[in-house]
């Protein structure tokens, strides 16, 4: 069964962090699907910048990439700025993306 929410989130803006690859990746395209426009986060990484900018490309009115170190708080507050001047608000926060610390 497939459920329809495009009435209710169609036009709304989400941010995705994390939004580039996998569980990301896929929620920001069911998001798209229900006519959400989205900003997506993503880490610095060798590739990571073209496949973001290839990806905005597809879509470049319902999609914004934004680099984010979530060491570096600066850079939280800069996308945050940055997805609102954009988009005008955010109405839908979807915290995808995480640091792993492994102590063995």
């Amino acid at each position: 069964m497939k459920i329809d929410l495009q009435h209710g989130l169609n036009g709304k803006v989400a941010l995705v962090t994390g939004g580039l690859s996998g569980i990301g990746r896929a929620t920001v395209d069911l998001l798209l699907e229900h006519g959400v426009n989205v900003a997506f986060t993503y880490k610095d990484e060798e590739l990571s910048s073209k496949l973001a900018l290839k990806y905005v490309n597809s879509l470049p009115e319902k999609l914004s990439s934004h680099l984010v170190d979530l060491l570096e708080p600066q850079t939280i507050r800069d996308c945050f700025a940055e997805v609102r001047k954009r988009w005008g608000s955010i109405d839908i926060l979807i915290n995808n993306a995480a640091l792993g610390i492994s102590n063995s």
